[in-house]
């Protein structure tokens, strides 16, 4: 293994962990947002909440993004 494709799947490591952390963050506020819209009958906060739920199941398919090689 040379340099270049340690620093490859160093690189490739972090990007695949930053992808994974997206999409927690999104799946935990999509529902924080649609709890509280709910509690609070803000249809914004749904909305905001749904939005999210969709960003993170468009994510979530791809995780081959990553490892390309």
């Amino acid at each position: 293994m040379t340099v270049a494709d340690s620093q490859t799947a160093r690189l490739l490591g972090q990007g695949r962990r930053l992808e994974h952390f997206t999409v927690g963050w999104n799946v935990l506020e999509a529902g924080v947002s649609v709890w509280v819209g709910i509690v609070a009958g803000s249809t914004a906060l749904i909305g905001f909440g749904l939005d999210s739920a969709h960003i993170a199941a468009t994510e979530t398919p791809f995780p081959e993004n990553f490892s390309w090689r």
